[in-house]
């Protein structure tokens, strides 16, 4: 066979994988017309022509019609071929039938060769049959094909017959059968892709079922076309708004039922908020959903000396986004007042203190004056006398008073009793003396 490098001046478009030239239609029998429309049959080498016979017989003729051994073209072995241009759906499988037209045709020599640009060509069928009787043939076409050469090089002339492309039309299986997009934030987004070979058939489509399936997104990137092949990338968003596990399927649906399901499984999870204290010890750990304020006050025990106010956390508390941990800033201690109260001060001026700390220091009691009394000092509930609050010392304190009257000289004997009872006359005040006690006129024990 000899071998053509054949050159196109036809000026043909481009748009994805058709020509925008009128071109063969898929699906249908080359034709006659198609034969004689350049935009479709770009090139005739040799001694080509169409068949116009009944029935099957309807095709390229390539070679002379002559059918004796000693007519031209019978011992013409060159090449003799068509150029188709192909254009709509993506191609998918030639056939046809072929014959010689002589039985006498000696080194036959067929092939169908493809094209993507019509310079670099590829055989996809083949045969070295030398016969007058039709048989029928295929052959697959590569997707990227735009050109065909039905090519004959026997002597004599060979025919094909009603040649007709199916259109390929498929859509290949996910590239996986499952997406787990593992722990997951509540609120954030994690997406996973996958992907699907199309070729020439409608958009896909997709639908999502099973638990938290509205946590789910789907996009579908260069879906598919019904004039091109390609491969789609699909994009599976989860998002979760509240803390939960993910069990959910995604069907992929396109052309003649097509239908595809991948499951997809995960688990959201809040935010881990760490609580440490002023050393980085642990204290606590809460788990918060997304844009939650995290809220934690330490307490921590008065003692007698002192009570104590929590003085927050480093860094400052903000609303979750992400895991994170606040250190406590510690305590503020403040010293615990307590009350002194002074009873029996007959209204005279006190000028110690009502009130003190742990951190006050020593109080050293002042005495009372009072016209007519001795004062004899401060005394506890126990009758102990105090004459200090030591510094560090804590609780409330009550303190009475200690007084002695001071009597003058008596100034007249006003009675005396059987009883052994005097009444004396002293300042002004008459008082009763009984065995060595002095009483007022009411009874009380004065001294």
């Amino acid at each position: 066979m000899k071998k053509i490098t054949v050159l196109f001046t036809t000026a043909l478009l481009f748009c994805g994988a058709g020509v925008m030239n009128a071109a063969w239609t898929y699906g249908t029998n080359y034709s006659e017309s198609d034969y004689n429309n350049s935009a479709t049959t770009t090139t005739k080498e040799g001694d080509t022509s169409w068949n116009n016979g009944s029935g099957t017989e309807q095709g390229v003729r390539l070679g002379g019609s002559s059918t004796s051994i000693i007519g031209k073209p019978a011992y013409n072995w060159d090449d003799k071929y068509v150029i188709i241009v192909l254009e709509g759906n993506v191609p998918g499988t030639l056939s046809f039938s072929y014959r010689t037209n002589s039985s006498s045709a000696t080194s036959a020599d067929w092939y169908v060769a493809e094209s993507s640009d019509g310079t670099n060509w590829t055989n996809i069928w083949s045969t070295t049959r030398s016969s007058s009787s039709s048989a029928d043939a295929t052959a697959d076409i590569s997707k990227g094909t735009h050109y065909l050469k039905l090519c004959y090089s026997g002597n004599f002339s060979g025919y094909y017959f009603h040649p007709l492309i199916t259109p390929s039309r498929s859509i290949g299986d996910p590239s996986v059968t499952a997406l787990d997009f593992g722990q997951a934030k509540v609120s954030t987004s994690t997406t996973k892709t996958f992907t699907v070979d199309w070729c020439a058939v409608p958009a896909l489509t997709y639908s999502v079922s099973g638990a938290n399936a509205d946590d789910i997104a789907v996009s579908i990137a260069n879906n598919a076309q019904e004039t091109t092949y390609g491969t789609a990338t699909v994009s599976v968003e989860y998002k979760r708004a509240i803390a939960g596990s993910l069990d959910a399927t995604l069907t992929i649906q396109g052309y003649n039922n097509y239908s595809k399901t991948i499951s997809l499984t995960g688990n959201a999870e809040n935010y881990y908020i760490s609580w440490l204290d002023e050393d980085s010890t642990l204290i606590a750990t809460d788990s918060l959903a997304y844009g939650v304020m995290p809220e934690k006050t330490l307490t921590k025990e008065a003692t007698a000396q002192y009570s104590y106010s929590f003085n927050g956390w480093t860094p400052e508390l903000v609303a979750v986004s992400a895991d994170a941990s606040y250190q406590s800033l510690g305590f503020t201690a403040t010293a615990i007042p307590y009350a002194i109260t002074y009873a029996d001060s007959l209204n005279a001026q006190n000028p110690n203190p009502t009130s003190y700390t742990c951190e006050t220091e020593t109080i050293v009691l002042d005495a009372l004056t009072m016209e007519g009394y001795t004062f004899l000092g401060w005394f506890d509930a126990g009758n102990n006398p105090v004459t200090e609050i030591a510094k560090g010392t804590t609780g409330n304190i009550s303190l009475t008073a200690g007084w002695e009257i001071v009597l003058p000289e008596p100034t007249a004997l006003v009675e005396t009793h059987e009883a052994k009872a005097t009444k004396l006359l002293l300042g002004g005040q008459i008082y009763i003396l009984r065995d060595a006690h002095l009483y007022d006129l009411c009874g009380h024990k004065v001294k």
